[in-house]
């Protein structure tokens, strides 16, 4: 075992010890935010065993010996078995899991088995539906949970075998089947969580049946149990997102599915779907082009390994502001949420394609859309707290800490030159807090202490994005504008550059400017350009 011995002036999560709160007083009275980067790792032995010194050589083994590692007492030996299997793909194992998976012997073992099963997409309905009735409770919440995947393919027979195990003698297996049949929107999921709550009356079952049918006193996000609830949209964003559910409801819902996980002919559930799920695909709420190009124009071929039997026709005729309401409305419906599409960007994107007259290909358009760099060898600065820039690429928000000012600027060095498309990002509400920025030390952002002020909005009031290919002669600002809410995609024009910058031209007198999860949108080259 080992122990990190963390000698750090604050263990806690940056949201309890934000500005404003009490635990901020002591620390900024101490300078604990000051004490990083100190400790020692313990290994800890126990005398009565011996040490495991086996070396893994699992690289090098076959898929057969990594089957037997998922019997292995060792976790770490079980897992990194299962990864590897997974990543192999190596179908010719699929005996021997599903015999491990269906064995009555070690439970863990089993799991494994099931789980890697899933991983090769080879786990049948036959085989969870064996295992959801086996004598071992926490199989068949496994089981449970691994069916989801056959369900979202089209399998929707698999809901009878939810609505039977709500009546499990185990209360575990009773909330997993209600957490999936409430996740995956199963037919009726509703009144059967109502009978269920009604006939079991475990603590554990009445909390989640309580929590799904009392949803909306928590404003439809759990009842504050999120710490960070998304930003809520302006009158005129929210005019735009109901214009799309009109839209939606009226054209788009009977080959995608009301829910947005793919439409069926009515009265065959376990049909294949007319349309691919919306609900969660990364082409949806990835760069906003590919959602604007496949309106504009079509797009036909299969997607994902799947062939669908009507393709999608060209919404082209339709205005830029119908074509920027749907393609919003399902960027941010059916639990998607990415940056909104204005009429301009439509717009752009029209000019640019307007000599194409036929329907894109799946692949071709795939192509055809900027792809989002990844930022492990990029160099980052900022005006501001610069010896965190780097935290604005992470799920750590980079803060500029003083109040929004004309001036403020974030760089990106990318590894070599690139054509740039975009840059999108996000920027969580926060507090002004001037004190230096320390590298590893808790991120100033959160929620204010009862009292304290709030945390304000901390999108960009205004924009300008500017290019440079040797980081000294910048070009005119490839983009202006100003940011909403949390989520944020600027599109502009393809620009070669090795620099890009991001200046502040507004002001918020009470809120930082921060940011994280920042990427550069590329496009043209070869597969990490720019990496």
């Amino acid at each position: 075992m080992y122990i990190t011995d963390m000698y750090r002036g604050i263990i806690q999560e940056s949201q309890w010890s934000g500005p404003g709160t009490y635990l901020r007083q002591r620390i900024d009275q101490y300078g604990l935010d000051r004490i990083v980067k100190h400790g020692r790792i313990w290994r800890l032995t126990y005398e009565g065993m011996a040490r495991r010194t086996e070396q893994p050589k699992m690289l090098s083994e076959t898929p057969a010996q990594l089957v037997a590692h998922l019997s292995d007492a060792n976790g770490w030996w079980r897992d990194s078995a299962q990864q590897l299997l997974v990543l192999k793909q190596d179908k010719s194992v699929v005996p021997a899991l599903q015999k491990l998976a269906r064995s009555q012997g070690d439970q863990l073992a089993r799991i494994h088995a099931l789980w890697t099963l899933e991983g090769l997409g080879a786990a049948d309905a036959a085989l969870v539906r064996q295992l959801m009735e086996d004598k071992d409770a926490q199989i068949r919440i496994q089981a449970v949970r691994v069916s989801e995947t056959l369900y979202k393919a089209g399998d929707k027979t698999l809901a009878a075998d939810y609505k039977k195990l709500n009546t499990d003698t185990d209360a575990d297996v009773v909330m997993q089947s209600l957490m999936t049949m409430n996740t995956l929107k199963v037919p009726d999921a509703l009144a059967a969580l109502k009978q269920t709550q009604a006939a079991n009356k475990a603590k554990g079952v009445q909390l989640v049946a309580n929590t799904i049918l009392n949803r909306s006193a928590g404003g439809g996000r759990g009842g504050g149990i999120f710490l960070e609830a998304a930003a809520p949209f302006t009158t005129e964003e929210q005019a735009v997102l109901d214009k799309g559910r009109e839209i939606y409801t009226q054209v788009c819902f009977a080959c995608h599915g009301e829910d947005g996980n793919g439409g069926r002919v009515p009265g065959s559930e376990s049909a294949p779907p007319i349309g691919p799920p919306l609900a969660g695909s990364s082409r949806v709420v990835g760069p906003s082009d590919y959602v604007v190009k496949v309106l504009l124009h079509g797009v036909t071929g299969p997607l994902d390994g799947n062939t669908y039997p009507d393709a999608m026709i060209s919404m082209g005729m339709q205005t830029d502001e119908w074509i920027a309401s749907i393609g919003s409305y399902v960027r941010n419906a059916f639990g998607n949420r990415s940056a909104l599409i204005s009429a301009a960007d439509v717009a752009r994107l029209r000019a640019a394609n307007a000599s194409r007259k036929t329907p894109w290909n799946s692949a071709e358009v795939a192509a055809s859309v900027p792809r989002v760099g990844l930022p492990s060898s990029w160099k980052l600065s900022a005006s501001h707290n610069t010896q965190t820039a780097s935290d604005a690429t992470t799920l750590r928000p980079w803060s500029s800490g003083h109040p929004q000012a004309p001036g403020m600027w974030v760089q990106i060095e990318l590894a070599q030159p690139a054509m740039i498309a975009g840059v999108q990002f996000e920027s969580p509400a926060a507090l002004v807090d001037t004190t230096p920025a320390v590298p590893g030390a808790p991120t100033r952002t959160g929620i204010g202490g009862r009292g304290g002020p709030a945390p304000q909005p901390a999108f960009p009031r205004g924009y300008e994005v500017v290019v440079s290919t040797d980081g000294t002669t910048w070009s005119n600002p490839v983009a202006t504008g100003q940011g909403k809410g949390i989520v944020n995609e600027i599109a502009f024009p393809p620009a070669r550059a090795k620099f890009v910058r991001i200046r502040q031209t507004g002001t918020a007198e009470n809120a930082p400017w921060t940011l994280r999860r920042l990427r550069v949108l590329e496009v043209g080259g070869s597969p990490g350009a720019g990496q």
